[in-house]
């Protein structure tokens, strides 16, 4: 199958929308079938180029000044070179990754070719809320009514999750839509020994019950909430809190943990390289995730198969993830108290988890990363039966 797909972020952008369609490119080519991604370029000009096996054309775009893993790339200027480049790739169907501005033209392009066409919504307008101050409520309904707008026009519509699609329901998507999670590899994320060489170069300590986060440093991610409650907890329970990730945060919430006291136990170690990845998970006791936007969460499936409890908040599809009595905790959102009181528990009791995690370890095997690709494989197939049926029947002269 000849596979084309459009996306507004990737390599080397660092943000789940991105990581996931890196991964399914990578994928869906490991599978056997021939891939392309359109993505924004890192200039004003148009190439080709490659990156992990993964056949990439960079349509020319410029920088998106307030939020960094953006470019825009005005739909006037793109769209004879897109068309190009499908008339020339032939694909099979072509699938979407959101409804920004390379996203659409290569939607528009690709139905004015009759190709078959899949969206996945990865958007939630909460995750851009930080950016406007004031009429939230009016944002967030802006936000939606362009996703769908766009999105009602694919032929085959998925996202992560059940609690993602039965949230497009909520907000008046009419259409239906499948959920198919990011998956998860899990070979490469696994349960097993620290590695102390590791341990001693990010200068975490062995003796302390040792709470991770591992993401973008942005407000969406709401780290804030975390180190609030982490330094209640730590008045009462002796532990060491680690982020792996970068981003624009990073100094306020240094600032935060130095007033609260407890910056000698916050550790905001910056880039985490990927090869590090595995091994940093399993320095870890528990993992928080404290957002209210995610329709999934790549780095929570991570923490959870290397076999760590989860600590979520009760919001969107952390519930999925974060099963309370089963592998974890879940904390109302900006519930400090509650969170404390959730990392107290299990900074105290070695055995919850143990048992936690072996739960953790259960729960994601739903999510392994081949059966996310054989679900993409289907709804692709779905869509191009989709389309073949809707082409009216050849008719033959007598």
């Amino acid at each position: 199958m000849r596979i084309l797909i459009g996306t507004d972020t990737y390599y080397p952008h660092a943000n789940g929308a991105s990581y996931f369609t890196q991964r399914l490119a990578r994928g869906m080519v490991d599978a056997g079938h021939e891939v392309l991604v359109i993505c924004p370029s890192d200039s004003i000009k148009n190439h080709y180029t490659e990156h992990n096996g993964v056949k990439m054309f960079g349509i020319r775009s410029i920088p998106v000044m307030f939020y960094k893993d953006f470019r825009f790339a005005p739909p006037g200027f793109i769209t004879k070179a897109i068309d190009e480049v499908v008339t020339d790739f032939k694909p099979d169907v072509v699938h979407i990754q959101s409804h920004f501005f390379v996203s659409r033209v290569v939607l528009d392009v690709a139905q004015a070719h009759g190709l078959p066409t899949v969206g996945t919504n990865h958007f939630m307008p909460d995750n851009f809320l930080p950016l406007f101050p004031v009429a939230k409520g009016t944002v967030r309904k802006l936000g939606w009514d362009a996703m769908k707008k766009v999105f009602v026009r694919f032929d085959v519509v998925t996202t992560p999750t059940e609690s993602a699609a039965k949230l497009l329901k909520s907000v008046g998507f009419p259409k239906p839509v499948e959920a198919i999670s990011c998956g998860i590899d899990l070979k490469r994320f696994t349960a097993g020994p620290k590695d102390h060489a590791l341990q001693k170069r990010l200068k975490l300590r062995d003796d302390l019950p040792t709470f991770l986060f591992v993401g973008r440093v942005d407000k969406d991610k709401r780290i804030d909430v975390i180190i609030q409650g982490f330094a209640k907890a730590r008045a009462k329970a002796p532990m060491q809190f680690a982020v792996a990730g970068r981003g624009p945060e990073r100094e306020t919430l240094a600032k935060l943990a130095e007033s609260l006291g407890v910056a000698d136990d916050v550790h905001l170690l910056g880039f985490v390289p990927d090869v590090d990845l595995p091994a940093f998970y399993r320095l870890g006791d528990a993992f928080i995730a404290a957002s209210i936007a995610e329709l999934q969460s790549i780095v929570t499936l991570e923490a959870m198969a290397s076999g760590l409890p989860v600590i979520g908040a009760n919001a969107v599809a952390l519930p999925e993830l974060a099963q309370p009595g089963k592998n974890g905790f879940l904390f109302e959102p900006n519930d400090t108290d509650q969170l404390a009181e959730h990392m107290i528990t299990l900074a105290n009791d070695p055995a919850l988890r143990a048992k936690y995690g072996k739960a953790s370890l259960q729960i994601v095997q739903a999510h392994d990363f081949p059966d996310t690709i054989r679900k993409y494989v289907a709804a692709y197939q779905r869509a191009i039966d989709m389309v073949n049926a809707a082409k009216p029947s050849a008719t033959i002269a007598a």
